[in-house]
């Protein structure tokens, strides 16, 4: 299981490489909660392919 820091950092990093706009879409911080909770469950899971798949491979 995760911890709250990794949630943390996790968050952190979203939100510099939304300054840097490597994202086409701006985002609350809420919403990089969100996006930072489910990638944490998806990798918990070892369902990393459908992290791929919600990314639509955007990140390769």
């Amino acid at each position: 299981m995760s911890s709250k820091r990794d949630l943390e950092i996790l968050f952190d990093l979203i939100t510099e490489l939304e300054k840097l706009g490597c994202f086409e879409i701006k985002t609350k911080e809420e919403d990089r909660w969100k996006i930072a909770k489910e990638i944490l469950r998806i990798i918990e899971e070892g369902k990393e392919d459908e992290l791929l798949e919600k990314t639509s491979g955007r990140w390769l």
